[in-house]
């Protein structure tokens, strides 16, 4: 991650602290702990690209569709949430080259599976505004193509940490809030066969800093006693960040392959340098009891 960005956040983390600090409001009554469950239709654009050297090799480009479900444990000094978002695409756009070097332009499956669980404290927790500040992990999962005459899969994983900041401001039913969060990666991994062409490999990548930004619209439409029923828009960024792999030996049977642009060499493979931009929202009704 740039350093420009990371004093963004910086900025952004204090600029939230300093209004909720400098509000003079009254301590939210909460009343009982909270449990709240949601479901969301989660669409996103995914752009993925592929560098050497600042050069681009390839990408990955195309909307995504799926789903987002959360379940959230809420009282007035903590919460506890676990996410899940499933999503992806039959029709994303590839271009790139052939091993030869020749340009490559077609239609690619991806799919995707996020999963995440938090644990925040409300640092402030007022009738108007509520900050917390949160810690958790989770676990990502993308197929990227699939096994076919000019395509072949290829399986990206990691788990990560995560640390954020959620701020939230409340008008009556109406609640709009800003989740800015920096996430870890380990021991993030890619694995192919390159279509059963030749023996299963992984490739080991070289973690770097990545970030997402949350912007949730949440409305309050019924309530009776404990429970309300509440309708919501989340706007979201996610920017993850690869470093290129080591160099590996491509195998057939176990035994090295022959390069066959260069007869005197065995054939290899690295994954290169890439990110991944995911520019989404997720739309949406959740129950509180």
């Amino acid at each position: 991650m740039k350093i420009s960005v990371k004093i963004f956040f910086i900025y952004m983390m204090l600029l939230m602290f300093a209004l909720s600090v400098s509000a003079k409001d009254k301590p939210a009554d909460t009343g009982a702990s909270k449990i709240s469950f949601s479901l969301a239709y989660n669409g996103s654009y995914l752009f993925y690209k592929e560098t050497r050297n600042d050069i681009t090799l390839s990408n990955d480009s195309g909307w995504q569709s799926g789903g987002s479900l959360e379940l959230k444990y809420d009282n007035k000094d903590i919460f506890i949430r676990i996410n899940l978002d499933i999503f992806g695409s039959k029709n994303s756009r590839y271009d790139g080259t052939y091993w030869s070097g020749l340009p490559l332009s077609m239609s690619r499956q991806e799919f995707f599976c996020l999963s995440g669980m938090d644990a925040g404290y409300k640092i402030l927790n007022l009738d108007t505004y509520t900050l917390s500040l949160y810690f958790g992990s989770g676990y990502r999962y993308w197929e990227r193509g699939q096994n076919s005459s000019s395509d072949y899969l290829q399986i990206f994983s990691w788990a990560f940490w995560d640390i954020g900041a959620y701020y939230t401001v409340k008008i009556e039913s109406l609640s709009i809030g800003i989740d800015l969060a920096f996430m870890m990666q380990i021991n993030p991994k890619a694995a192919t066969d390159f279509g059963g062409r030749y023996d299963s490999m992984t490739f080991a990548l070289q973690p770097r800093d990545c970030y997402r930004i949350n912007i949730p619209i949440i409305y309050e439409i019924y309530r009776v006693e404990k429970m309300k029923i509440y309708i919501f828009l989340t706007s979201y960024f996610e920017r993850w960040n690869t470093g290129r792999s080591p160099m590996i030996y491509i195998t057939k049977n176990s035994n090295l392959v022959v390069d066959p642009y260069n007869s005197s060499a065995y054939l290899a493979a690295y994954e290169p340098d890439s990110y991944t931009n995911i520019y989404g929202f997720k739309l949406g009704a959740g129950v509180t009891f």
